[in-house]
């Protein structure tokens, strides 16, 4: 089980020193107030793991006032143990993963961390490229084939974009169509296979709150062939200068009790993506892989009923879960082992 024992930061926005320690524990919460510094914790874990901020498109943003870099320091454990540094200076990242440089495919694989953010109502009303990285990051972990196949065709489909903005001819097109169209089209059956699999998941993972839940995979082009996509659209990707079709479009759409997203309240859209996260941490644990889950203000749109049908998905899972809650929330019943805090004025102690 992946779980993260120790954090050290350093001039991380608010925060000028902090150390957390929660060996074991299956829930970590931070309570508080708003603007306490709760969500630059998670933020932290996230930048550290991922290699990018889910606030800002910039790193140097996370740099404490004042200061030249911003540190960060993990310790986590699964069959072995990790540590995984990060210094943030202006723009650059370096990462140390137990003590050698490395790249953010060996430290997704040692340590994968999502999140949750707690400012939206999740994948079903958000963009459709939040939902293929919802689908590319799960294929990451489950199928070890996907990541040298989508690199060769974002290869070939970024430089075919780059012809086509030139005006480049067919002739100067054809060896990046082939390529894009080849691998383009194993993309797109990873991802339809991948929502096979999260259908038949659904019937192991149950919630009351979620109704006859049905997902269908949207394909980025029509037929089943992307080179005659290719060929069909060839008269508009002169126009617009770019591919309009492709595994660029993929897409996918939940149906909860006969409603799509687009049609759920707020409450009823987190509920349903906190289900899908639950679905896609079941396919990943039958792979052996324990993912660690940043909650970002869990309990927002959600009333009493569905805070405890999400809270009730997570029960007996070999997962850890950070999450943000305000202080009024924060005695919530969890369903495992719980290290809580208090965050405020920057500080954090246990409660």
């Amino acid at each position: 089980m992946t779980r993260l024992t120790d954090i050290n930061l350093e001039n991380f926005r608010c925060h000028k020193h902090l150390r957390l320690q929660v060996p074991g524990a299956d829930w970590v919460v931070l309570a508080g107030g708003n603007g306490s510094g709760k969500t630059s914790i998670l933020e932290a874990l996230y930048i550290a793991a991922r290699g990018r901020s889910f606030r800002s498109s910039s790193l140097a943003d996370v740099i404490r006032h004042g200061n030249s870099s911003a540190l960060a320091l993990l310790k986590a454990s699964d069959t072995r143990n990790h540590i995984l540094g990060v210094e943030i200076q202006n723009r650059r990242r370096q990462s140390r993963l137990n003590g050698s440089t490395t790249d953010l495919t060996a430290i997704a694989q040692a340590i994968p961390v999502e999140y949750l953010g707690g400012d939206s109502v999740g994948l079903l009303q958000a963009s459709p490229a939040d939902r293929r990285r919802f689908m590319d990051w799960t294929l990451f972990h489950v199928e070890p084939g996907f990541l040298p196949v989508w690199r060769q065709w974002y290869r070939a489909h970024r430089q075919r974009n780059t012809l086509l903005k030139m005006g480049a001819t067919a002739k100067a097109l054809e060896p990046w169509t082939e390529a894009a169209a080849g691998y383009g089209d194993q993309v797109s059956r990873f991802r339809a296979q991948l929502i096979t699999s999260l259908q038949t998941v659904f019937a192991s993972v149950k919630c009351s709150l979620v109704t006859n839940p049905k997902l269908d995979f949207r394909q980025g082009w029509r037929g089943t062939n992307l080179r005659e996509a290719y060929m069909e659209s060839s008269n508009r990707e002169i126009q617009q200068g770019r591919a309009v079709v492709g595994p660029q479009h993929d897409d996918w759409v939940l149906e909860v009790g006969g409603r799509t997203g687009s049609e759920l309240s707020r409450g009823q859209a987190k509920l349903a993506s906190l289900f899908l996260y639950r679905c896609q941490a079941e396919l990943m644990m039958n792979a052996e892989r324990r993912p660690i889950y940043l909650m970002d203000d869990l309990a927002a749109d959600l009333d009493r009923s569905a805070l405890s049908a999400a809270l009730g998905l997570w029960r007996d899972t070999a997962v850890q879960i950070w999450v943000t809650m305000l202080a009024e929330d924060a005695s919530q019943a969890l369903p495992g082992e719980v290290a809580r805090f208090h965050v405020e004025h920057n500080e954090v102690s246990r409660s």
